[in-house]
């Protein structure tokens, strides 16, 4: 459905996710172009050959406020068990970006990237999944790993607080190193996660048909309690941003 290929890519947008009837969005398109993050974690580095495996809109997940994308239904299950354990560091932004780009450069609790590249600026560190830029910035991260970790680490929680978990906050949709979809993020970008997300309403309706059984419904929105004389029907949710299409952002860049 979709290519893969930096150079052909297009920005996918989220879609609608059966197990989860009302979607809580800050953004319209899935976490980095909605390749696989759990993958990473199965294959070999990028200095090894591993290559990033794209996800499929069918295993999609919402979390956070945000969609992720899966390959296989099997992977969607390890993150939906443990999904701290795969979400990237700092969002899947350039932890080098995060860490050591202060003086200036614009990055702010309202103006990300750093951009990252889910095709070969992936690096596992300590079991922990990062991005950078490009591969060479991962290698320039890397030769103070502990310092620059410590550091990517102290900023994002200076800007987003330790939360439930110090990888908290916003996810990276579409600050991107390269290809065709290549958005350094220098200007300006919408910072949708200042904002709350829309809210789920759930309404119960009483007496259904008693031919139908618990847990089915005619509506993809509802569902019926386990002794089938009611449904609970979900209403409200969206998305915080409309901007989910190449050009409606800013995609300034060094020349």
């Amino acid at each position: 459905m979709f290519g893969d290929d930096p150079e052909t890519i297009e920005l996918p947008k989220v879609v609608p996710v059966a197990d989860q009837p009302c979607q809580q969005l800050y953004e319209g398109n899935p976490v980095l172009l909605g390749f696989d993050v759990v993958q990473y974690h199965f294959i070999p580095s990028v200095k090894d050959g591993g290559v990033a495996v794209r996800g499929k809109p069918e295993f999609a997940y919402n979390f956070e406020g945000y969609q992720f994308w899966f390959s296989t239904l099997e992977n969607r299950q390890r993150f939906v068990k443990d999904p701290w354990k795969y979400a990237p560091a700092w969002g899947g932004f350039c932890s080098w970006g995060v860490g050591l780009e202060v003086e200036g450069w614009p990055w702010a609790i309202d103006f990300l990237g750093p951009p990252a590249s889910p095709w070969n600026g992936w690096l596992i560190v300590d079991g922990v999944l990062t991005f950078n830029i490009w591969e060479s910035y991962s290698h320039r991260f890397a030769r103070n790993l502990d310092t620059n970790m410590a550091l990517a680490a102290r900023r994002w929680s200076d800007w987003f607080g330790d939360g439930k978990h110090r990888f908290a906050g916003p996810f990276n949709t579409h600050c991107i190193g390269h290809g065709r979809l290549n958005n350094w993020c220098l200007s300006q970008q919408p910072s949708p996660w200042l904002q709350n997300l829309p809210e789920c309403k759930f309404e119960q309706t009483i007496e259904q048909d008693s031919d139908v059984y618990p847990g089915m419904s005619t509506a993809s929105n509802s569902f019926f309690s386990p002794n089938g004389t009611s449904a609970v029907v979900v209403s409200g949710g969206g998305i915080v941003s409309d901007a989910n299409e190449f050009n409606d952002f800013s995609n300034a860049r060094f020349r």
